[in-house]
């Protein structure tokens, strides 16, 4: 829990080496990411993977997916972005179908989780997340974009924590003076989700 609360991806690394490539790689699956493990990926590899780095490209989207799965108690519903498609005429030309949920998570495994980014959220690197009103839940993140010395900085979540409606994945590649460099998580992505969630709960 400790680990999850202070951010510290050493604990992970180890983690992922005890899960190995085959079971990390299988539930990236499950919650919608790809990784580029196999069955004979070196070390590194594995420990990089486990911490969101090397091998690992996700969009703010299946972020905020992954935090909506774990706000529906493991209950994975694949998220679409278009329902259909009409012509000119108001016909409907192709449809996209809702794919049905998923259970890919025990409802126990997403409850210790939760109550751990719950405290990440109000007394770890995400307090700049927390809401008064009903909290939140959620993580900070600091990933290494492909320049040298460019970072991007994450928060991901959900609120309110006890009964949650909103899923919130924020990525911010810049800030304001247009640096990209000291970028962190907790510092310019957290209050973002806290002003995004209060606006949308009130």
């Amino acid at each position: 829990a400790a680990s999850l609360i202070k951010s510290c991806n050493t604990s992970f690394v180890q983690l992922g080496q005890r899960l190995g490539n085959d079971l990390l790689r299988e539930y990236a699956g499950k919650l919608g990411i790809r990784t580029e493990l196999q069955a004979g990926s070196p070390p590194a590899l594995l420990g990089n993977t486990s911490i969101g780095q090397e091998g690992v490209l996700v969009s703010p989207l299946q972020i905020a997916n992954l935090y909506a799965t774990l706000a529906r108690g493991g209950i994975y519903l694949p998220w679409r972005i278009v329902a259909e498609i009409r012509n000119y005429q108001g016909d409907v030309i192709q449809e996209y179908h809702q794919q049905l949920p998923q259970r890919v998570l025990q409802e126990e495994t997403c409850r210790v989780i939760n109550q751990i980014l719950l405290e990440t959220a109000r007394n770890g690197s995400g307090r700049m997340a927390w809401l008064e009103e009903g909290g939140s839940a959620g993580k900070t993140g600091t990933a290494q974009a492909n320049d040298s010395n460019r970072v991007i900085a994450w928060y991901a979540g959900f609120a309110p924590a006890d009964k949650p409606r909103l899923a919130i994945a924020v990525m911010v590649e810049e800030n304001k003076a247009g640096d990209n460099t000291r970028l962190r998580g907790g510092e310019t992505a957290a209050p973002i989700f806290r002003e995004i969630a209060e606006q949308l709960l009130d």
